[in-house]
């Protein structure tokens, strides 16, 4: 399952190999959808991360992904994934070490 968030830039522009501007922005719920996102995000590592020894396996995921908190949200090119992000939200009741950029920033800590 996914919801649609249009995506419109400020400048109309087509992704390379496509016809379709914009692309759509959806909100994926479902395990199929969270795989292929999983699948692109360890493509990319592969291709563009130093340490490409740590993980050789078809997808990429961590204890985050399955976090209450976590959004997942892929760019969708039609039918094609063309890019994803995952959101983590911080609840107030958690502390922001629960997050998963807060090794990167300690002065929030």
């Amino acid at each position: 399952m996914t919801e649609t968030l249009k995506f419109v830039p400020k400048k109309t522009v087509t992704l390379a190999g496509s016809d379709q501007a914009p692309f759509e922005m959806r909100i994926v719920k479902h395990a199929a959808g969270r795989r292929e996102i999983y699948a692109l995000r360890q493509r990319a590592y592969q291709e563009f991360m130093t340490a490409k020894d740590a993980a050789r396996s078809a997808e990429f995921s961590d204890s985050f992904d399955d976090l209450a908190i976590a959004l997942h949200i892929g760019a969708y090119d039609g039918h094609r994934l063309a890019g994803a992000m995952r959101l983590c939200f911080s609840r107030p009741w958690d502390s922001l070490e629960t997050l998963p950029c807060a090794a990167h920033y300690p002065a929030l800590l």
